[in-house]
């Protein structure tokens, strides 16, 4: 029904607060209700579900632009809403007794100036560049929001979030690597598709599918390295995904001049595979760190920063595609792109790079959380 941009935007703002209340509920009640030996499976079927959203959203989306109204995609998911709402208020019940708190509104309004504030930051570092006052003042705003929260957090008999969580070495070294090879899948999902359409001409129908055949692969592969953590530990399956994360992120890189839509699909097919191999692995393990009364504050931390890695990906992939503009103001659209392309790929290559340095750290070690119990 939007008629404008701040209408779009007033819908997504209404479907990103039902999705931040849907998601951590499906991982609450798997870690809640399924045994610690099966934990691995179940979340890698759910997370299934969650790693192919963002893949399979440009193939859907590009085919329906293609052949008719953009206005069709959201036509069409509506009755998809209406029947999960219908499904959930049959099936979905209160497993535990539910715990009155009092709302820290001051905690949620200094993480929620801190987020915002760092997206702000990173879009203005691709349009205004680091040394502009915009950036500066961002960056100073998210810093200081950051550390109010904190001590107010700390301080708190009711914190929004329970921060002394991430004193827990294992469940802060998982989620680190869990929000670090998000942040590069949801960067790919916008930058390979515009490469592909402003650099190689490509439809938005073909842009969108090239990505398609990797999120069926890590689909399977998913469910398949849950059940493998669950019979044989995490550390074999972070340190083989986190190789494939590399080999995959460095040859973009290297290969970003001789790149067709043929060479994208295979290379990020073997990304997602190791993506896949870590990404919901990642957050079982990291919560099983955890003590019983600490589960909700870590899954709130998982999926705030699952959500959080997609938008702050996007925005430095647009300011690094910008940024790419600016060295070259006097060529053309397609090679402005390459040059903006090549800066993201090298940027998540080092990202990847120290995603690998830090799952060489992790260890199959019993979890903390099962020992005390």
């Amino acid at each position: 029904m939007a008629t404008n941009l701040p209408i779009m935007l007033i819908g997504r703002i209404i479907q990103a607060v039902g999705t931040g209340c849907a998601m951590p509920l499906v991982f609450a009640l798997i870690m809640r209700q399924i045994p610690q030996r099966k934990q691995g499976m179940y979340n890698g079927l759910a997370g299934m579900v969650i790693a192919l959203a963002p893949s399979l959203g440009p193939t859907y989306g590009g085919t329906i632009v293609e052949f008719t109204t953009w206005r069709l995609i959201f036509i069409i998911t509506l009755p998809i809403g209406i029947i999960a709402c219908l499904i959930a208020a049959k099936n979905v019940l209160q497993p535990f007794p539910v715990q009155k708190s009092k709302f820290a509104i001051d905690q949620f309004a200094l993480i929620l100036i801190a987020l915002i504030a760092l997206t702000l930051a990173a879009n203005t570092l691709g349009t205004a560049g680091p040394a502009s006052v915009g950036f500066i003042v961002a960056l100073i705003v998210a810093v200081l929001a950051f550390a109010g929260f904190i001590m107010r957090s700390v301080k708190s008999v009711h914190p929004i979030l329970k921060v002394t969580i991430f004193k827990n070495h294992f469940f802060a070294l998982a989620i680190t690597i869990y929000f670090l090879i998000q942040f590069g899948q949801i960067g790919f999902t916008f930058l390979l598709p515009n490469f592909a359409q402003l650099t190689l001409g490509a439809s938005s129908m073909v842009s969108g599918a090239m990505l398609l055949v990797g999120s069926i692969v890590s689909a399977f592969v998913s469910p398949l390295a849950g059940r493998l953590m669950d019979s044989i530990g995490i550390k074999h399956l972070v340190r083989i995904g986190s190789v494939l994360l590399v080999i995959a992120t460095l040859s973009f890189s290297l290969l970003a001049n001789r790149l067709t839509v043929g060479l994208i699909t295979g290379l990020f097919t073997v990304y997602l595979i190791g993506f896949a191999l870590m990404f919901n692995t990642l957050l079982t393990f990291g919560l099983q760190q955890l003590a019983p009364q600490q589960m909700g504050d870590g899954n709130a931390a998982y999926n705030t920063l699952q959500q959080y890695s997609g938008s702050i990906g996007t925005a430095i992939m647009a300011a690094l595609l910008a940024t790419g503009a600016r060295m070259a103001p006097h060529a053309n659209t397609a090679h402005q792109t390459l040059q903006g392309a090549q800066l993201g790929f090298y940027f998540v290559t080092a990202i990847m790079v120290i995603v690998l340095v830090l799952s060489w750290i992790i260890t199959s070690k019993k979890p903390e959380a099962a020992e005390r119990g």
